[in-house]
Formats: structure tokens, C-alpha cells, sequence
């Protein structure tokens, strides 16, 4: 039986799947680290392990091509390492793109529409044709509204303005401050600048479950970033020309009801061309539809 592999290389795991020219799943293998900005060497290595892991219970003429999504694939000239490593392996059509990109197909199951990602960061990429374009992503220091570092983010600077007011801390606060394990504010700047941003965004859960008391300020917060993430999908739409489409959601922020529904909301009444696409699957998919799609097939 004729195959394609998608290998989703990120930057902790490598998925591979193997499937028919139908669609079908055939077989699946994972192996460490994929992102050459990790490390390079190492990650061409896992790339490879994963694909001979996935393919040995199949016949390794029968693969039509490999489609690989890697995390840092645009950094310099990996798309060309990749390729070339892996083709002194493999005697098959072999494409290398970036792991959002192979997202977006499998997401979108290769229809033209928008997905949009909202995690730690947040990001948006619109489908139409052979047009593929971004909106967001530009990290933590520039913008990434709607993640989950900038719900947090949001959050700490409630803090910050009740103390310059004079206030009270509100229970919302103070439970912010207990996780951080901070007792005097003096020592909330240290934590901001000195802790990574995924330790940062572990304060969303805080949040989420205040809101859920209806504590005003969380609902507020967690009500903002629905907006700003609804921004991305309408920037994409209008400089794209979209007339209709599909949109879908990836990230763990997106699985926030409160999140989700706000951006739901708002393309129903301004987007209604829109319609939503509910779709849990592995990126791997995506790189079935993209050999689809390149191979005319």
C-alpha cells in the first residue's frame, strides 16, 4: 500500500504518522527532539529515527513522500539542511516547512481558512490557495495578546496598579502572589524579569478558576484576550479578501470557555462568512494534505 509520512518536529518530541493516499492512518513512531535550534546534528538524527521507527512495518518503496513540519525550520538555511540530510536516506519526494504550517493543513484539513494558535504565544495563519499568510507571533516582548503570557501579564499589572493605588490587595492578587511565593511586592519585579514566560503563564490557571467564581477583574481579563485574539482572525480575513472560509482553534488557551466563546461571538456577528471548524487531531495530518495538495493527487 502506498504512503506519505507527516513528521511534526518540535522542539521536546518528533511525531511521525504514516498514512494511505486516503487518509488512512497506517502506523505512527515518536522519537526525542526535532527542532534544529536546539541542536542541530542531533535533531536531523530524531528526525530520522522517527521516520524508520514509523515505516517498519511498511514497505519502503511504497512511500510516495515525507512531509516534514519543523519547529526553527526558518531559522537560516534549515528548510535546505533538512531536505538535503534526509534525502541521502530516503529515495522519495521529501518536503521540509515549519511545524505551524503543517498545523494549519491538518487543522483545516487543507481548506482554505484560518487557524488560529494561542498557547504561551499566540499567533494566527490564513490559508487561501496558495497564499499563506501570518498575523501575530511576534513574541512576548513585541505582542503576543491573547496568549497566555499576556493574560498573565495582564494580571501582574492589576497587582502593580493596586499598589500604586494604594489598595488592598484583592483575592485575585493575593493568590497570584502565594504561587509566585512572593510576600512583599519589592520582589515581584524579580520574578517578571528573571523567570521564563511559561512560568509566568502558569499563573492563567489562577486566573481561570477566579473567573469561574466570578471574580470580575479575571473575567475581564480572560474576556480582553478573546477580543485581541479575535483582532488576529479579523486582520487575516480582510488582508486576505476572505469571502468565506473556515476558522479553528489550537492551544490550550482556546480550550478556555470563556476565551473561546468570546472570539466565537464576535465572528458570528462580524464574520459570519466564517464558519467554525471543530477539529482535534495530530499536526502530523497536516502533511498528508500537504503532499495532496503539491502532488496534485
Amino acid at each position: 500500500m502506498q504512503y506519505i509520512i507527516g513528521v511534526d518536529a518540535g522542539g521536546t518530541k518528533t511525531s511521525c504518522e504514516a498514512y494511505s493516499l486516503e487518509g488512512k492512518l497506517l502506523s505512527s513512531a515518536t522519537s526525542s527532539f526535532g527542532s534544529v535550534v536546539v541542536d542541530k546534528k542531533e535533531a536531523l538524527r530524531n528526525i530520522k529515527t522517527g521516520i524508520d521507527e514509523c515505516r517498519d512495518s511498511l514497505t519502503a518503496s511504497e512511500c510516495k513522500g515525507i512531509v516534514v513540519g519543523a519547529a526553527g525550520a526558518e531559522t537560516g538555511n534549515a528548510l535546505e539542511e533538512i531536505e538535503s540530510y534526509l534525502s541521502k536516506y530516503y529515495d522519495t519526494k521529501i518536503i521540509v516547512t515549519n511545524d505551524a504550517k503543517l498545523a494549519m493543513y491538518g487543522y483545516l484539513e487543507g481548506k482554505d481558512g484560518i487557524l488560529l494558535i494561542s498557547g504561551t504565544g499566540s499567533i494566527g495563519y490564513g490559508k487561501k490557495g496558495n497564499i499563506i499568510e501570518r498575523c501575530g507571533g511576534w513574541g512576548h516582548l513585541i505582542d503576543d495578546k491573547g496568549s497566555g503570557y499576556h493574560i498573565a501579564m495582564e494580571a501582574i499589572r492589576c497587582i502593580v496598579k493596586e499598589r500604586d493605588e494604594r489598595r488592598e490587595f484583592s483575592n485575585l492578587s493575593d493568590k497570584i502572589l502565594k504561587h509566585m511565593g512572593i510576600d512583599k511586592i519589592k520582589y515581584l519585579i524579580d520574578f517578571v524579569y528573571n523567570s521564563p514566560k511559561g512560568q509566568i503563564a502558569s499563573i492563567v490557571p489562577i486566573i481561570l478558576n477566579e473567573a469561574e467564581k466570578n471574580d470580575k477583574t479575571a473575567i475581564d481579563i480572560l474576556v480582553r484576550a478573546g477580543q485581541h485574539l479575535f483582532d488576529i482572525i479579523k486582520t487575516l480575513y480582510n488582508s486576505m479578501n476572505f469571502s468565506n472560509g473556515y476558522v479553528t482553534f489550537s492551544g490550550s488557551i482556546m480550550k478556555i470557555p470563556l476565551v473561546r466563546n468570546t472570539v466565537i461571538h464576535r465572528m458570528k456577528n462580524e464574520l459570519p462568512n466564517l464558519r467554525l471548524l471543530e477539529k482535534q487531531c495530530s499536526p502530523t495530518i497536516g502533511g498528508y494534505y500537504i503532499f495532496i495538495e503539491e502532488s496534485s493527487i
